[in-house]
C-alpha cells in the first residue's frame, strides 16, 4: 500500500515502526510483524478487525486515527467496518481523528459529527456549492484544465508519454502536471 510505503520512511527517521495490514497476504506474516512491535498500523478495515477479533490488535490505546479515502471506504460498504473500529478505540475527547476525503457527501459529514469532537474541514481549492440534498458538491479550481481520455490498456502509457511531451513543448516547459491514477 502506497500510503504505507511513504509513511514507513518518515516512520523510521523517528525510530516509529509501521506495519501494513490488508486482505490476500499470509496473516501469519503480518501477525509476526505486530507482535515484534509497532507504533503505527496502516490497515485496510477487514483485516484491521480480523486481528482486533482474534486479540492481535488492541486498539483501546490508540492516540491518533486517520481515515484517508473515508468517502471512498463508505462507497466500498464499509462504514459499520469503521464504526465498530472507532468504537474500539478510545472515546472521540481523547484521540485525534483526521479524515481525508476527495468528496464531503451526507454519509461522510454523518461520520465526521459522530466521531469527531469539533471537528475542522479544510478544503483546497473552491469550496463548492451545497446540493438539494445538504451534500457539498466540491468543484475544480478554475485555473485546473481536466482532461479524460480513454484508450486502451496496451497504449495507455504511450499516450500519457505523449500528453507529457506535449505540454512541456515551446514556452509550456515549465508547466506544472499533476497525475492522478488508481494503481502505481
Amino acid at each position: 500500500m502506497q500510503t504505507h510505503v511513504q509513511l514507513a520512511q518518515v516512520a523510521a527517521l523517528v525510530r516509529l515502526k509501521c506495519v501494513c495490514l490488508y486482505g490476500g497476504a499470509s496473516k501469519d506474516d503480518q501477525r509476526a510483524l505486530i507482535q515484534r512491535g509497532c507504533d503505527i498500523i496502516v490497515a485496510t478495515p477487514g483485516r484491521l478487525k480480523d486481528f482486533m477479533s482474534d486479540g492481535t490488535v488492541d486498539l483501546a490505546g490508540s492516540r491518533f486515527v486517520v481515515l484517508d479515502e473515508a468517502d471512498r471506504m463508505l462507497d466500498k460498504g464499509f462504514e459499520d467496518d469503521i464504526k465498530h473500529i472507532l468504537d474500539c478505540c478510545p472515546p472521540r475527547e481523547q484521540r485525534q481523528t483526521l479524515m481525508f476525503t476527495a468528496t464531503w457527501p451526507q454519509s461522510v459529514q454523518a461520520l465526521a459529527a459522530t466521531f469527531m469532537v469539533d471537528p475542522v474541514k479544510i478544503t483546497i481549492g473552491s469550496g463548492g456549492k451545497e446540493t438539494e440534498n445538504g451534500a457539498v458538491e466540491l468543484q475544480a479550481n478554475a485555473r485546473i484544465t481536466q482532461k479524460v481520455e480513454v484508450v486502451d490498456q496496451k497504449d495507455k502509457e504511450f499516450r500519457l508519454l505523449q500528453i507529457l511531451k506535449h505540454h512541456q513543448q515551446g514556452n509550456h516547459k515549465m508547466d506544472r502536471i499533476l497525475v492522478f491514477c488508481l494503481y502505481k
